[in-house]
């Protein structure tokens, strides 16, 4: 049982590759599915190079997919810096373009579930617990399409994991905070992640105070080595200069879909809960974009989408309940703290990119999403253990929703 979700996430990663291989359109162009901009990496990461200026980022309307590749070098310089050699590499080993683009990302779709497991078997969740959410996450929408196509979201998830690990193994502040700034290279919105390390050091009831320092000196050390890094990066191309990228990032809501609804509107909260909440984790409908009202589709589509949503709802309630009631419980072993600073980060990074497009979460939630699923192994760790093995019908009653939405995704493509 302790590497059995070790194994999951292994499993997991010759079906992502194997996701979406027949999809040569993705190749093509942006937004074919899930709002994913494949066409526009898949240049990016096979034609890698950091001197290489692919087209007119500021180019609006009628945007080519170089100005769209050049535009995700700017706001994501991570994923070509990270993921291009290797694509590149891929390709001189007979991959097509496209296939050595997506590889990268299955492995980092894989990484994304083992580092779900090392930060639960931190926070000494125990392995009853793990493994089926674990391989809800496997099979959850978000985390099916987006490691099974080139999109930046799911290295930003990666960076997410990646910190809160460093957080809960007690990196230095120092440390924590470089981690930050290098995962603001893929999405500057990721400074957030220094909120993490004080919200999980009021578990020691260190006071108000001294957490926000803790911020506060994250955050400048993060901040200091993005622009460093910016600086350097920009030597090579103008559009990376730290002047020019804060331009860009003001410049691009413009470019972004918009609504005449204002955020705060309940319509676009609703929408934009449900998306991260259950969307995310539940999606059976007949939508390629998978974005919007998608809930009551999935809802109205099948008797299969029906249930899987009533088995994720009854799941963050049973969370909650094991919660409650375990909340005095002598017997639980547990790290003190760690479910509100989950939750707090959570909520924290929902509203900052609620205000960047609520009607977008489908795509932002593989960096939202596993804080879900950590709040929820936290919680259900002070459930009693004769619940554990019902753990197991969230998977099961989840897959064949998810399975029905890849299976059309797959057909649209064709």
């Amino acid at each position: 049982m302790r590497s059995a979700w070790a194994w999951l996430a292994l499993l997991a990663l010759p079906v992502y590759f194997a996701t979406f291989s027949n999809g040569a359109a993705l190749a093509r162009s942006v937004d074919v599915i899930a709002d994913a901009d494949t066409g526009a990496y898949v240049r990016l990461l096979s034609e890698w190079s950091i001197e290489r200026r692919y087209g007119n980022a500021w180019a609006s309307p009628g945007r080519s997919i170089g100005d769209q590749s050049q535009e995700h070098k700017i706001k994501h310089v991570l994923v070509p810096l990270a993921c291009g050699p290797v694509s590149r590499w891929l390709a001189t080993l007979g991959l097509s373009p496209l296939r050595a683009a997506m590889l990268p990302f299955a492995v980092l779709g894989a990484v994304n579930l083992l580092l779900i497991g090392i930060i639960l078997s931190g926070l000494q969740v125990r392995q009853a617990v793990i493994v089926p959410l674990v391989a809800l996450t496997a099979v959850a929408p978000y985390q099916w399409i987006y490691a099974s196509v080139p999109e930046s979201w799911t290295l930003s998830g990666t960076m997410v994991l990646l910190t809160i690990v460093a957080v809960i193994r007690g990196a230095p502040r120092a440390a924590v905070g470089v981690l930050v700034g290098v995962a603001m290279l893929n999405n500057v919105i990721l400074v957030a992640l220094s909120a993490f390390a004080a919200l999980y050091q009021l578990r020691q009831r260190s006071g108000i105070l001294i957490a926000v320092r803790t911020a506060a000196a994250t955050a400048i050390v993060a901040v200091s080595v993005w622009l460093l890094a910016l600086s350097v990066l920009g030597q090579y191309d103008h559009d990376l200069r730290p002047d020019r990228v804060a331009r860009f990032l003001l410049f691009f809501p413009s470019l972004l879909e918009g609504t005449s609804l204002a955020p705060w509107d309940p319509r676009l909260l609703r929408v934009s809960l449900e998306q991260w909440l259950l969307t995310a984790f539940v999606s059976s409908q007949h939508n390629v974009r998978l974005a919007g009202w998608g809930l009551g589709e999935t809802w109205g589509q099948s008797l299969v989408g029906q249930v899987a949503i009533v088995t994720v709802a009854s799941l963050w309630l049973a969370s909650g309940w094991a919660w409650y009631r375990g909340a005095k419980d002598p017997h639980v072993v547990e790290t003190p703290g760690a479910l509100p600073a989950l939750l707090g980060l959570g909520f924290l990074m929902w509203g900052a990119l609620h205000l960047l497009g609520p009607i977008s979460m489908f795509l932002y939630s593989p960096a939202l999403s596993p804080l879900v699923i950590l709040a929820a192994g936290v919680a259900l760790n002070r459930a009693p253990r004769r619940f554990d093995r019902y753990l197991w019908l969230a998977p099961a009653l989840v897959l064949p929703a998810a399975v029905s939405q890849i299976v059309f995704l797959e057909s649209y493509l064709r």
